[in-house]
């Protein structure tokens, strides 16, 4: 899982670098982190943070917000030195926002809550913010006044983060009605015509289905019927269904080449790739809890997520030779490993000191797994 999460963050790395360089769509990479979300969060709300909402929230918030706050203090910083980016995007129009165009701009670079609204909004000195089915069509692209565009994404996981200790008490049979329904409204709306960006992954109630898919992946997991195979199975079971997985990857890439058309598509995404992603999770899972290293890179596909478009920028402002693209890479994965080590690492220690240091309710003992 935790090779999985570096490559699928490296995958959208790479895909806004441009360049040779080049792992997996980043459209697809993004919503395969949806599904490992909805996996995670189940667990360890089945688990570790059973009975125990409020603590869920308060570590859920250290692990987003602490290396967010510290990314975007850094990029603004850099951006207002060299008048580029949302810097110079934001100098050039504020003498037009009203009040309520300053609070979204600051409250959504300060709390990510809203970013992904910002890719439904449109921007213009005479209406301000407005609605709009396609965020290209605006004559001001809203999400150029981020300070690390890419995360709308993590604000559309943080609505998710606040709705699944709700949604996840309920049954596997109503969670999967309700992804049936997310799904039917996506195939609606593509019948009726939004069937591009930003809807076509950046809307939360179509993006819940892929939630709630690694939602029940993990309560799959638990069954009788998966639990025999890890006992015929302990250690092939999760490389086999690991090696399965990068094939499936493997001829995805090669599809559009050899002409095959092996997936239901809506919206264009390979409906079929994302089944089989759920389907191979928990085994993934377990292969990541054999090997440290396999956990070690997982960490770090979340700083990768955060600092890359601000390596670009560095890059390109200073005028730094890319050499194909590979300078932002190595100073990108070079952030990462700093991120990681020097906030992340202190940070995680701090959040399961917690779980230890607060019981559950119900008496029970909190299991050691990262959340």
């Amino acid at each position: 899982m935790g090779t999985v999460r570096f490559l699928l963050a490296l995958s959208v790395a790479l895909s806004h670098m441009g360049g040779p360089f080049a792992l997996f769509n980043g459209t697809y990479a993004v919503t395969v982190f949806y599904i490992i979300s909805g996996l995670l969060i189940c667990m360890i709300l089945e688990g570790k943070y059973k009975k125990r909402t409020l603590l869920f929230y308060q570590n859920r918030a250290l692990r987003i917000f602490v290396p967010y706050w510290i990314v975007v203090s850094f990029t603004w910083i850099f951006l207002w030195y060299k008048g580029i980016g949302p810097a110079a995007k934001i100098s050039e129009w504020a003498y037009t926002f009203d009040p309520l165009t300053w609070v979204y701009i600051v409250g959504t670079n300060s709390l990510l809550f809203g970013q992904d609204w910002g890719l439904f909004l449109g921007y213009s000195a005479q209406n301000q913010l407005y609605w709009i089915s396609n965020f290209r069509e605006s004559p001001v692209a809203v999400y150029g006044f981020q300070a690390i565009p890419q995360a709308w994404s993590v604000s559309l996981e943080l609505w998710f983060y606040l709705l699944a200790p709700f949604l996840l008490r309920s049954n596997s049979a109503t969670l999967f009605l309700l992804l049936v329904a997310c799904g039917l409204m996506r195939v609606f709306a593509c019948k009726a015509g939004l069937d591009g960006d930003p809807w076509s992954y950046r809307f939360l109630p179509f993006e819940l289905s892929f939630f709630l898919l690694g939602a029940l992946a993990f309560r799959a997991s638990q069954s009788s019927l998966y639990r025999r195979l890890e006992e015929l199975m302990p250690r092939a079971l999760p490389i086999t269904i690991f090696a399965c997985a990068v094939s499936l990857v493997a001829t995805y890439r090669l599809a559009p080449v050899a002409k095959l058309d092996w997936h239901l598509t809506v919206f264009h995404l390979p409906m079929g790739l994302f089944v089989a992603t759920a389907v191979a999770l928990p085994a993934l899972l377990r292969f990541s809890s054999m090997f440290r290293w396999d956990r070690w890179l997982g960490n770090l596909s979340y700083p990768i997520y955060l600092v890359h478009i601000t390596v670009i920028w560095t890059v390109n402002a200073w005028g730094i030779p890319e050499y194909g693209k590979l300078t932002p890479l190595v100073f990108t994965l070079l952030a990462a490993v700093l991120i990681c080590l020097a906030i992340e690492r202190p940070v995680d220690r701090y959040r399961q000191r917690r779980v230890t240091q607060n019981p559950s309710p119900s008496g029970e003992v909190a299991n050691g797994a990262t959340s």
